[in-house]
């Protein structure tokens, strides 16, 4: 039983026409033939499919494609899409629900997001022609998406939850794989407490993990016996001036159920680069990348190289964090700090107040009710 999985697909800008106006063949070339003769090919949706305009109250950007690009996805290959991400509800329940929809319409199954938590945790049931049942779960971070009960969203982090899900998919099934959408954004690496939740979920009952969310390709460990990819990348996500960076290199994993083992091996490509729309990676260029891949599998191994590599990633972006989170939304004031020309405005008892906040559970859990009942979303 072979499993195909990808990471985040977006068709925004050229990448948009391009999907328009092309067949999956011109698109894919060699790729189409990797796709398709997967048992499951599962690709992440990372927007609702909708025409809805109201988007919902959050920071960052808002993403939402056409229903057409169901269609495309449909007709590349991918029998699955992963919903539990940041941007699925960035257009509420109606994207949601038309998201559903367009995916039903042409027959392309779907995991993770529904409109209730209870829905939303529940696994999909692949069974293979030999009779073999894999059951596919679909986490993602709290941020803008995930739901807590009766409540349109996608399934969230909750080590609990979680945890119970796992024992229960596997209980009913004789491989879980285990899709998460989370980490850091444009960080190659995970943070320690988060490979170790991923390796929690390994102890919990999964069999394997794929995660995605960071926009660029992490290293990747053998857990247990059970393989751990930390990051694919992006599947097909342009952005404007990103020509051949991290945010174009993406990986596909292929996972091999066997009855007495799991094997799995990765796919090199460059989407949105070099002039073409997806380009699969070979020869010298593909081993020079594996290699890389390596070296980024090593420091996972290490608790010291890993937090030294996240302590030096919290150095880099700790600024955007500081200056966002200044009791001030002033653009001038924060060029200013930015330029370190502007004290911070928090005295050290706030920064210590608002430190406890966030590290203590109950404080933390208490202060995200609040601001949720005070700012919440429109229906």
């Amino acid at each position: 039983m072979k499993i195909l999985v990808v990471g985040d697909f977006y068709p925004n800008f050229e990448l948009k026409n391009q999907l328009l106006n092309n067949e999956p063949s011109k698109i894919f070339c060699k790729f189409l033939d990797i796709i398709q003769k997967s048992d499951l090919a599962v690709v992440n949706l990372e927007s609702p499919l909708t025409t809805h305009n109201k988007a919902i109250n959050k920071t960052g950007p808002a993403l939402k494609s056409d229903k057409v690009f169901a269609d495309f996805l449909k007709n590349s290959g991918f029998g699955l899409a992963t919903l539990a991400n940041n941007h699925i509800m960035d257009y509420g329940p109606k994207g949601l629900q038309d998201t559903i929809e367009a995916l039903a319409n042409v027959g392309l199954a779907y995991v993770g997001a529904a409109n209730s938590l209870s829905v939303a945790e529940q696994p999909y049931i692949y069974t293979s022609k030999e009779g073999e049942r894999l059951a596919i779960l679909n986490f993602a971070e709290n941020e803008w998406s995930t739901t807590k009960g009766d409540y349109p969203g996608a399934a969230g982090f909750d080590t609990v939850s979680n945890f119970y899900s796992i024992q229960k998919a596997k209980k009913n099934a004789d491989f879980v794989l285990l899709i998460t959408h989370g980490g850091h954004e444009n960080y190659n690496l995970p943070s320690k407490s988060f490979r170790d939740l991923l390796r929690f979920y390994v102890d919990a009952g999964a069999d394997a993990i794929v995660n995605h969310h960071p926009h660029c390709i992490s290293g990747f460990e053998s857990y247990n016996g059970k393989p751990i990819y930390y990051s694919v990348g992006n599947f097909l996500f342009d952005k404007k001036g990103s020509e051949l960076t991290y945010w174009n290199k993406g990986i596909a994993v292929e996972i091999d159920f066997s009855e007495n083992k799991i094997n799995s091996n990765t796919h090199i490509f460059y989407q949105s680069a070099n002039g073409n729309t997806f380009e699969l990676q070979e020869g010298e260029v593909a081993d020079k990348e594996l290699n890389q891949l390596d070296k980024l599998s090593r420091i996972i191994q290490s608790d010291k190289d890993l937090e030294s590599e996240f302590q030096a990633w919290t150095a880099k972006s700790g600024k955007y964090y500081s200056i966002n989170i200044e009791p001030h939304s002033n653009k001038v004031l924060q060029a200013l700090q930015n330029r370190n020309l502007l004290p911070s405005l928090w005295s050290k008892r706030k920064k210590l107040f608002l430190l406890n906040m966030l590290k203590c559970e109950s404080h933390r859990e208490l202060l995200i009710s609040i601001i949720e009942n005070e700012d919440s979303n429109p229906q």
